[in-house]
């Protein structure tokens, strides 16, 4: 929840910075003077391309413990216009997502944990115009996740050995490699580019076996090209 709210934040400051800044920097002939929102802002419908690169944090909870592996997401997001005469967006496409953390690690051994995924959003944005080029536009709405790597790595630096152990075998656990779940978030751009931050919660756990439950969301923050 403190995520989601950071977010909406993020989104409404810069709403509030952009809006300012068109208000003080409006002249006409007869001297200084403010301009109403709606002569600010103008109604972009068309179709987009963007490529994508984040930072983005992985965390797995389990009987309420917390694990976050950092890691990184870059990929491809398309908009397609749903109304001529409105903007608004349904947005798909497709991200490749990366993220590896040291468990443990001494002068005898070293424990890691790697996970990569594919990740496919379907969602709704909304996209906020200004005539100088800036733009907003939040969206939200579902991911589709495969998982296409979970594996643990231990090295034994004393013999010079490495053992891993893959997530998705039988023999390890019930790990899922489909997961499915929610995302809130949004764009602030000029022009061509743009800074974008979002939130990820999955409502199909990664794992659960019994009375074991390994729940995931991520949080990325990062840089796009629209092209």
């Amino acid at each position: 929840m403190k995520t989601i709210k950071l977010l909406l934040g993020i989104v409404l400051l810069a709403l509030g910075s952009t809006a300012k800044a068109q208000f003080a920097n409006s002249t006409t002939a007869v001297g200084t003077r403010q301009k109403s929102l709606a002569t600010m802002v103008t109604n972009d419908c068309s179709n987009y391309n963007r490529f994508n690169f984040s930072y983005s944090t992985l965390k797995l909870s389990e009987f309420g413990l917390e694990d976050t592996y950092p890691g990184f997401r870059f990929g491809w997001t398309g908009g397609y216009s749903v109304v001529e005469t409105v903007p608004f967006f349904l947005e798909t496409g497709v991200d490749f997502s990366f993220n590896t953390k040291v468990l443990e690690e001494d002068k005898y051994s070293k424990e890691k944990s790697t996970t990569a995924s594919l990740i496919v959003p379907l969602q709704l944005a909304y996209k906020l115009s200004f005539q100088n080029g800036t733009y907003i536009s939040p969206y939200t709405g579902f991911h589709f996740k495969v998982n296409v790597l979970g594996k643990d790595t231990e090295t034994s630096y004393h013999y010079d050995e490495t053992e891993s152990y893959n997530w998705f075998d039988e023999d390890y656990g019930s790990y899922r490699r489909f997961q499915m779940g929610w995302r809130i978030g949004g764009n602030i751009g000029y022009k061509a580019f743009n800074f974008n931050v979002g939130y990820m919660l999955d409502f199909i756990p990664l794992c659960k076996e019994g009375g074991e439950k390994i729940k995931t969301s991520s949080v990325h923050v990062g840089i796009g090209v629209n092209f």
